[in-house]
């Protein structure tokens, strides 16, 4: 896993959504890696720019706040781009165009220089474009250097554009011009002086179910590890340094690269390969009237599919006159619903948590009548789309007491071929969190579910009278490897701010006993009780560690991590925002699976209402953070999170007042 600690995320927008993207605040935006060419108004290092065409390297932002190349064609003229290492490994030249103030399509032909191919032309680029080239509107083209009669292991020197019909045109901008691979295979890219990279891809189908669109497409994870510096013609920048990363841009389609479960974490669909894209908070649509749902605090109640051969939808569940099943099939980006039959769904209203097996089944807890509840649903689908759900089990009674007057929060793991669950609630004013297992993936009865040791019942973990529930949380999360769970108490945003004496933040070991059960460890403090203000927003699982984030009383907003020998690694990485007077809020996270890249969405409020409230998606490529500001702020009921998405993450977020869900993601796809 170390070598990801050498790859450099590439990160950029994708035209079309323009209604839901900003400008990151407080981001450096160049692009890392000889696989880009251009981007956001500088060239990367080792490339050169020359022509004979007017151009402007960095005209005013107006590409979704990347700034563009602006080029001016007379008759004839050209661009171009050189590089004289000369590049192998690729297969495809990438880049955005706009016709800007054109009133018909400028001519352009694409020209490239290849090692014993010499300069080699396409008439134009319509054909490779995802639409025509006209005035005001970006288009996305990926031109197939077979096209030019090259293979990747052909060595690549120049990239030219020029003008093809004699005619002087009015300026047309450029972003993003790249090189990526995305055929199939395990081949690399590299430069032709030596420079090794990686290289891959991952595909998945199209198709479409109830007016929306599903994820398929194609994209590809291209890298390269050339430097050096720019020689002549327009300066080069340098920044990507040596063994820099490409994610190469895919213009809007999607990999789901067919669905795998992560190695016993928290899952994750295979393909990571993309651009960054992220939508702010906005609420469901009304389905029967206004979706809502219950507090949540960090804890899952998203999933993304992981059924083999399946579209990889990402669906939640919230109720108005029922339970219903809210679903995207872009990614987040806009939801629908899916119904059931099911009679005993008005029941179920009072949702805690859900997640999904290896197999495809959905497990959900629920509170009703003075206890924690069990039920598991059955997927229906018309082809890859989720087009029902139903139940198979439910109203099974969980072997804990629990006060379903006061808040109920829980926590659902698939650990290993069992069901693990933790639930906290409010006994007569004061705090306790539960856990338990269940005997197998699919029980049927309370008897199925007994204590992490395998006895009846279920273990009280944590108990205490020095403060309850209402502002105070605690949650879960296991590393895939080991099957060792470290429970996360501490404070959470009830109130703007909390004070010395019950603010602790304390993690507890849970280990296995190597025949399904575990053991349960000691309390152990983060930070303890003499500071303001540390609150837990989100804890999530990977292979090799449990990641908490939480807002430090002396340093802001941070992620820390612990491994299975119980190592504690505090700043995993740079804190995600700065330290601010009684800092406190909710949030969710999720750690991709080369435990480097973080996804992060936060509200995060200051001591009095009002006065430095932030929502922000945030993304950690392993170099810096990338930060959208969302101007939806304020107190709410509570953020959660998702499970089986190790490229990107989608919360809910809970109005305040109403209740009402609303959504936001920030993934790569």
């Amino acid at each position: 896993m170390s070598n990801y600690n050498k790859l450099f995320v590439i990160v950029t927008l994708l035209a079309g959504c323009s209604d839901k993207i900003v400008e990151p605040i407080g981001v450096a935006k160049e692009l890392l890696s000889s696989a880009i060419i251009y981007n956001n108004g500088k060239i990367t290092s080792g490339w050169t720019l020359t022509g004979n065409a007017n151009r402007n390297l960095g005209t005013t932002p107006s590409y979704f706040g990347l700034k563009t190349l602006l080029v001016t064609f007379r008759s004839h003229t050209y661009i171009t781009f050189q590089n004289p290492k000369g590049f192998v490994g690729y297969d495809t030249l990438s880049f955005y165009i706009n016709g800007d103030s054109n009133t018909s399509s400028p001519a352009i032909s694409p020209e490239l220089n290849f090692q014993g191919l010499g300069w080699v032309s396409v008439p134009s680029i319509d054909p490779y474009c995802d639409a025509k080239l006209t005035a005001n509107k970006w288009v996305y083209c990926q031109i197939p250097l077979s096209a030019f009669g090259a293979t990747p292991s052909t060595a690549l020197y120049n990239v030219s554009f020029a003008e093809g019909a004699g005619k002087t045109w009015k300026p047309v901008s450029f972003s993003t011009v790249s090189l990526s691979q995305t055929s199939n295979g395990s081949g690399g890219a590299s430069s032709a002086g030596g420079a090794s990279s990686v290289g891959g891809s991952n595909s998945g189908g199209a198709s479409s179910v109830g007016g929306f669109s599903s994820a398929g497409g194609s994209s590809a994870l291209a890298s390269s590890g050339s430097t050096g510096g720019a020689s002549s013609g327009d300066s080069g920048v340098s920044g990507s340094g040596s063994g820099g990363t490409a994610i190469s841009n895919v213009g809007g389609s999607t990999s789901t690269g067919g669905a795998t479960s992560s190695s016993g974490a928290l899952g994750g669909s295979a393909g990571t390969s993309g651009i960054l894209r992220r939508t702010a908070f906005a609420q469901l649509p009304a389905h029967n009237g206004t979706i809502t749902g219950g507090w949540s605090n960090g804890e899952p109640v998203l999933i993304k599919d992981n059924t083999q051969g399946k579209a990889g939808e990402i669906f939640g569940f919230g109720c108005s006159d029922k339970l219903y099943m809210y679903i995207s099939r872009d990614n987040g980006q806009s939801w629908g619903f899916v119904n059931s039959t099911d009679t005993f769904l008005p029941l179920m209203c009072n949702y805690l948590t859900s997640v999904q097996d290896p197999q495809g089944f959905v497990h959900f807890l629920y509170k009703e009548s003075g206890s924690m509840r069990y039920a598991r649903f059955g997927l229906d689908y018309t082809g890859p789309s989720i087009t029902g759900f139903h139940s198979n089990v439910r109203d099974v009674i969980v072997p804990n007491v629990c006060n379903t007057n006061m808040d109920v929060r829980a926590t659902l793991q698939v650990v290993g071929n069992t069901l693990v669950y933790e639930v906290n609630d409010n006994p007569s004013n004061s705090f306790r969190l539960q856990m338990g297992r269940a005997k197998t993936l699919f029980p049927m009865t309370t008897a199925d579910f007994t204590r992490l040791d395998g006895a009846a019942g279920s273990n009280v973990i944590y108990e205490t009278t020095a403060f309850n529930n209402h502002d105070h949380h605690g949650t879960f999360a296991f590393i895939g490897a080991t099957q060792e769970m470290v429970v996360l108490i501490g404070a959470m945003d009830a109130e703007y701010g909390q004070s010395v004496g019950d603010t602790m933040l304390r993690r507890i070991r849970i280990v296995p006993n190597g025949n399904g059960t575990w053991s349960v460890g000691s309390p152990i403090d983060i930070v303890d009780g003499s500071f303001p203000n540390p609150e837990l927003l989100s804890v999530y699982g990977t292979q090799n560690f449990v990641w908490v984030m939480y807002t430090h009383p002396t340093e802001g907003l941070v992620i820390d991590k612990v491994s299975s020998t119980g190592a504690y690694t505090h700043n995993a990485v740079p804190p995600l925002e700065p330290y601010r007077y009684m800092i406190n809020g909710n949030g969710a996270m999720s750690v991709a699976a080369d435990e480097v890249r973080v996804f992060t969405i936060t509200n995060t409020l200051s001591a009095y209402p009002g006065r430095d409230d932030r929502t922000t998606q945030a993304y950690w490529d392993g170099f810096s953070w990338t930060r959208f500001s969302d101007p939806t702020t304020g107190d709410m009921w509570g953020i959660g999170s998702m499970t089986g998405w190790n490229s990107g993450l989608v919360a809910t977020r809970i109005s305040d007042p109403g209740n009402a869900i609303q959504t936001a993601m920030i993934g790569i796809y």
